[in-house]
Parts: C-alpha cells; structure tokens; sequence
C-alpha cells in the first residue's frame, strides 16, 4: 500500500463516528484483550501462587524459629520473672491504693434522751485516688443501717449517723464494706488540685447564724421542745451546676464537737445564690463555732446539670 492510500486509510478512520459510541480504539482494545485474555489469566494465577509460597515459607520459618529458639527464650524469661518476683511484689505493693486512715468514733447527744449522732473522721492518703463505699457504725450488738460515702484523693472529712436509738453504745466501731478505689486519669484530669478547686472552692459558704429555743404551736414548731436554728448564705461561683449539694453542719466548743447535722438541696445552679434555714429538735449544748462544709462528689459526673 502505498503513502498516498495509507494516509487516505488514517483520515477515514479519524473521522469515523460510530453512531453507537464504538471508537476504533475501542475495538482495537477488545481485540487485544481477546487475544491475551489467556496470558493474563496465566499471569495472575502465577502472581497468586507466589504470594501463598511467600506466605506459606514465612509461616514454616516462624514456626521452625520458635521449635528451635523461641521456646527456649521463653523458659529464659518465665525464670526471670519469678528470680525477680520480690521486685514486681513491691511495685505492687508501692502503687497499691493506701488504707483509709479512721479516727476515733464519737457519740453525740442528739437532743433527746437516749438518742445519738455517731461521727468519725477518715483521711484518703491517697494523692491520685478517690474511693466510694458503704458504711455503718457497730456497737452493743446491733448495726446503724447502711449508708453511701465517698472520699477524695488527699482529703480528710466526717462521716455520720444520725438520731440513733440507745442505750449508749459501747466499743462502737465504724465498718466501710463495698469500698472501690478510682485511680485519676491523668488523660482526663491533668492537675488534680487545680481541678478540684475549679469544682469546690467557689462553693461559698456565708452569713452563718446559729439560735436556739422553746418551740410555739406555730409554723413547724412543737410547743415546749428546744428548737435550733440555723442560716446561711451559699453561692455557686463555680462554671457548673450542681443537681444536688449537700452540706455537713458542725457544732462545736473549742476544738470538741458537741453537735452534727446534715442536710441537702435539690440544685445550685453556676451563679445562682440560695438562704439556707436548717431547723432540728432538741436540748443542744451551747456552741462557740458553727461549721458548714458542703458535700458534694465532683467525680460523679450524676451530680451535674446541663444549662
């Protein structure tokens, strides 16, 4: 064929518009597949068995280095392990959460004759870990009913039971059962005392005022019975809401506690500021202090409110 028609051959075919879409390329494609379809099928079952004779040699090389060395590393290691036993004991031993530290039980006159407030003070050594437990007061033969306590990392507080009928007890002991220790997460809580002051110290407590007296036949007084009053102002200048805020009412003579209450509102929103009036029934003694420590366990997140 000479230049001439061959060139005539390419123009038709450049311009050549297949009504169907089918380009001459396309075709050419189609042609070569067809022609080498059996080649590359070929080509990819070799490809595949060298892939599964890779793998399978590796596997065989894993498993005969383990029959031939990697057993007998492991042996090594197990004796090592157990020649080092006392050092993984103490290590043990040093990360271990330490024992709350209790006081002494004091017994209190609630106010009426043979009726008792039991109290005890426990410190958390623990700089990093808070603890939640439940607790009663033992003595003369019969246990307080269980109640719910937490205590947080470092801290020391006083945990009370109330209005107890006698006689007065004898050899009373306070037992903590169901205790469950909470290690920090440095993730989460980078600073735990910046942290726990973000959460409590804006907790304010003010105007505390503390009276006594013979009840009337009105409001929610009992004629004839001393009635104790007292009021104070608490303001939430933290960033949070609290769904519930408990607070501890200390009453003492110098450094002796001579009266405890407590008691507990339903919310304090950020910013917001609440009256307080705490009215219980009885002959207390005189108090040159009065105390009032709120209560609240900033690492349960059911305490919180949204806005």
């Amino acid at each position: 064929m000479d230049t001439k028609n061959q060139k005539q051959i390419e123009e038709i075919e450049r311009k050549y518009q297949d009504p169907h879409g089918v380009s001459i390329k396309k075709l050419n494609f189609g042609l070569w597949y067809i022609e080498h379809k059996d080649l590359m099928r070929k080509a990819f079952l070799i490809f595949l068995g060298l892939v599964a004779a890779i793998s399978w040699g590796y596997t065989i090389y894993g498993f005969g280095y383990y029959i031939a060395k990697g057993m007998q590393e492991d042996e090594n290691i197990n004796r090592n392990l157990i020649a080092t036993g006392n050092v993984n004991l103490n290590y043990l031993s040093q990360t271990a959460p330490k024992n709350l530290a209790i006081g002494q039980v004091q017994v209190l006159n609630s106010g009426f004759d043979n009726k008792f407030d039991y109290i005890v003070k426990i410190t958390n050594p623990n700089p990093k870990i808070w603890a939640d437990f439940e607790y009663d007061f033992a003595g003369n033969g019969t246990t307080t009913e269980t109640e719910s306590g937490f205590i947080l990392p470092g801290d020391s507080k006083y945990i009370m039971s109330l209005a107890n009928d006698g006689p007065y007890p004898e050899d009373l002991r306070l037992q903590i059962n169901n205790l469950t220790w909470h290690r920090i997460d440095a993730h989460e809580i980078g600073d735990w005392r910046t942290f726990r002051d973000n959460h409590l110290a804006g907790l304010s407590v003010a105007n505390i005022n503390y009276s006594s007296g013979l009840g009337s036949s009105s409001g929610t007084s009992t004629p004839g019975v001393d009635m104790n009053h007292v009021s104070f102002d608490v303001t939430n200048n933290t960033a949070y809401n609290y769904a519930n805020l408990g607070f501890d009412i200390l009453m003492s003579d110098g450094t002796d506690l001579v009266a405890v209450n407590k008691y507990t509102i339903d919310s304090l929103m950020s910013s917001q500021s609440q009256h307080i009036d705490v009215i219980w029934s009885g002959s207390l003694p005189s108090s040159s202090q009065i105390s009032v420590i709120p209560e609240v366990n900033i690492m349960d997140k059911n305490v919180y409110l949204n806005f």
